[in-house]
């Protein structure tokens, strides 16, 4: 028996069993047969030694099939013989042993599976994991930690622009400004313009609320003086314009000595109202009680008398409109202005005279801003439409709804594509002159360049998709140094220098050092100006 087994386990390491049928070696031990596959490598080569119990045949299988693998590793590989296992390669699968006793099949829980050991990893190797490890976790620590130490710096930054910016405005050299008379340089060339240009009828979505409240042109309304209780008939004229919230009418009254409009505000919302209240108010926060005073020493359109409904009305305009402010009756805003220099139309003016209009309107403006700061009063959302031209060629500063006094705060959903990048950034951001002045710059270089600056998309100048895109707070968050990108290739080529050095002063990127209108009244490039409108309203022959 003993020959029969060395020979058929001889014939199945070396291969010779060609058919289906596993070669079988059969051994006999103390009257137990014991039939295997041939090919498994159980047969005593090395060793003449029979164990006599099963767990000892077990162990001398596994120690002769160890001793088989490392001499043959070519053959079969085995991951004894590698350093380290690839991911993608399989655990080693126990080999499965069946046992027979006498032709029966024993159970397979008396011949248990044994895997083969992992390789230890070496001392190196180890060292690697561990510093992976230190380098996942304090990598992730220095992340989170560069993030709070950002948020932590901007807030700071932040804190120290407004602090500077503030104690700049509250303590630092201030002139006070006040108008003392009717007249102003370039006067008779705005007031040319303010009768020449043609007039467009205003569209806007405030205009289309007016309508469905039944209130338009030809409308008559019974209301009542908000100041004396009076009753007041207010005929609606044409429209002329549209506002924060409001819709601008002519309008007339009886007993009216001037031609007034009436700014009528919708809406009964908290910012509403607080818009329109702010704005009825105006003479109050600019220390003033006449309104007549209000235009002649600051220049602002404040409103002659307020008009509210009756309580016994019912009309349906009486649930959507705030309140009625009769006010002085404009001829055009700067907004028309600057559209009309851009147009094919303005071709057919004078070069010299439309020079002379636009350094009469950077001069009047820049003085606005300067006598509003003197009464410590903010403008807070300053556009081209809050400069309106009169027919005696002055301008004068309107929607004064989102004013404040220096150092306060005001947040609004209301945004201007003309406010300054710290507004667009944080809306929460105190009130303060250089507020002001940044919007006054971009107002200013519209109209010497017909568009805006930094690449801004430009409404009725550039496509939707350009204005969409191009909005002002994706510019300014993308632009790290304004000035830089600042040009004056497409603006007037009658641009003065000093004009353009004014405006770099205005857009400076950071408030604390930003050119406040009131001490621009001393700039030398201001004073440059001056006298360039002055020579040029000598010279009446060039109109």
């Amino acid at each position: 028996m003993r020959a029969v087994a060395w020979v058929a386990s001889a014939a199945g390491l070396l291969g010779l069993c060609a058919t289906p049928v596993p070669c079988l070696s059969v051994r006999s031990y103390d009257n137990l047969t014991l039939a295997e596959p041939a090919g498994a490598l159980e047969a005593d080569y090395f060793s003449d030694y029979l164990p006599a119990s099963f767990a000892e045949i077990e162990e001398s299988k596994t120690r002769r099939r160890g001793l088989l693998q490392r001499l043959g590793g070519w053959m079969r590989r085995s991951r004894v013989f590698r350093r380290r296992r690839p991911k993608s390669e399989e655990e080693p699968q126990a080999i499965e042993l069946k046992t027979f006793a006498g032709g029966a099949e024993l159970d397979p829980e008396a011949a248990p599976e044994t895997p083969l050991p992992e390789a230890p990893l070496s001392r190196r190797q180890r060292l690697m994991e561990r510093l992976r490890s230190w380098r996942r976790s304090f990598g992730g620590a220095a992340s989170r930690a560069r993030s709070a130490l950002g948020q932590g710096w901007r807030r700071v930054r932040t804190g120290l622009a407004n602090m500077a910016d503030r104690f700049r405005g509250r303590f630092g050299r201030r002139t006070p400004f006040r108008f003392t008379s009717n007249q102003a340089p370039g006067q008779a060339v705005l007031a040319f313009l303010a009768t020449s240009l043609p007039v467009k009828v205003p569209e806007g979505e405030i205009l289309d609320i007016a309508r469905e409240a039944q209130v338009g042109e030809g409308t008559q309304i019974k209301l009542v003086s908000a100041t004396t209780g009076a009753a007041v008939d207010l005929t609606i004229g044409e429209a002329l314009g549209s506002g924060d919230y409001s819709a601008v009418f002519a309008a007339s009254v009886q007993n009216a000595k001037t031609d007034i409009a009436v700014k009528i505000f919708f809406g009964n919302k908290e910012e509403q109202l607080t818009v329109a209240a702010t704005e009825a108010r105006v003479l109050d926060l600019v220390g003033l009680k006449d309104p007549e005073a209000a235009m002649q020493q600051i220049r602002i359109v404040a409103p002659i008398d307020t008009l509210v409904y009756p309580e016994e009305a019912t009309v349906d305009a009486a649930k959507t409109v705030t309140q009625f402010l009769l006010v002085p009756r404009a001829a055009v805003s700067l907004l028309s202005i600057t559209r009309f220099l851009r147009s094919e139309e303005a071709e057919t003016f004078d070069k010299r005279a439309l020079t002379e209009a636009r350094l009469a309107a950077t001069v009047q403006t820049t003085q606005l801003l300067a006598a509003l700061h003197s009464s410590r009063l903010v403008h807070g959302l300053l556009d081209p439409k809050s400069f309106l031209l009169f027919s005696d060629g002055l301008f004068y500063l309107s929607n004064l709804g989102h004013a404040r006094r220096h150092g306060e705060r005001l947040v609004t959903s209301k945004q201007s594509r003309y406010s300054a990048p710290e507004v667009f950034e944080d809306q929460s951001t105190p009130y303060t002159y250089s507020r002001d002045a940044f919007p006054l710059g971009v107002i200013l270089y519209e109209l010497w360049c017909g568009r805006l600056p930094f690449n801004i998309g430009t409404p009725g100048v550039d496509s939707s998709e350009k204005v969409e895109v191009s909005h002002p707070a994706t510019v300014y968050a993308s632009l790290q140094n304004l000035a830089a990108v600042l040009t004056f290739e497409q603006c007037s080529p009658d641009m003065p220098l000093p004009v353009q050095n004014l405006l770099r002063k205005f857009m400076n990127q950071r408030r604390w050092a930003r050119l406040l209108p009131q001490a621009a009244l001393d700039d030398a490039d201001f004073q440059a100006i001056v006298e360039m409108i002055t020579r040029a309203s000598s010279d009446e022959n060039h109109l």
